[in-house]
């Protein structure tokens, strides 16, 4: 795109988050996923997106501003509240768990929220991340297994947490379900 004026937005038709005009409550102007695209530099993986929505008066979508690469380190290795949109998220899940946070409980979740993949952090919802941090929180009541899954808002990534008792981890176990994600990831696709 040499010549072209970069700093336009891209015309709605062409955006992957056209799809996103007909979600009702639509609150974020920004979208932080993963592209389709592996990284060639740096190190492997899916390339980080970050979209910034541009809305009309009416509130409807009119434009994107993309911004693709990979995120740093830092951004992996900081802790959530340290990390202005994940701080957000943090706090809504810390207040909406009503646990007071010098209690054990109140711990136990930020501790959880500490410890989460950073994708999950950047990618999830508040609701979605509520979801899944009271989800692991009740896990530490109750020794048993447990998977949680999030779709990511263009249905491209399903993100799958399993959480295992230690003493029933081992590596049979980690390739049988594996396995059983690549088949039910294969039975989506076809």
């Amino acid at each position: 795109m040499r010549g072209k004026d970069k700093s336009a937005a891209r015309p709605v038709k062409t955006l992957a988050a056209q799809g996103l005009n007909t979600t009702s409550g639509l609150k974020d102007a920004l979208i932080l996923t993963k592209t389709n695209a592996r990284s060639r530099v740096h190190r492997a993986g899916y390339i980080d997106y970050i979209g910034v929505l541009e809305f009309d008066a009416k509130g409807k979508i009119i434009g994107e501003q993309r911004f693709l690469g990979l995120f740093t380190s830092s951004a992996y290795n900081r802790r959530p509240w340290e990390i202005p949109l994940v701080r957000q998220r943090h706090e809504h899940v810390m207040k909406q768990s009503g646990l007071a946070p010098a209690s054990h409980s109140g711990k136990a979740l930020r501790h959880i929220l500490e410890t989460l993949p950073r994708e999950e952090l950047f990618q999830s919802s508040e609701d979605e991340l509520f979801r899944t941090a009271m989800g692991v929180l009740g896990l530490q009541e109750r020794v048993r297994s447990r998977l949680f899954l999030r779709r990511d808002k263009y249905s491209r990534f399903i993100s799958a947490l399993v959480y295992l008792p230690r003493e029933r981890f081992n590596t049979d176990v980690r390739l049988r379900i594996e396995a059983m994600l690549k088949e039910a990831l294969h039975g989506e696709c076809t």
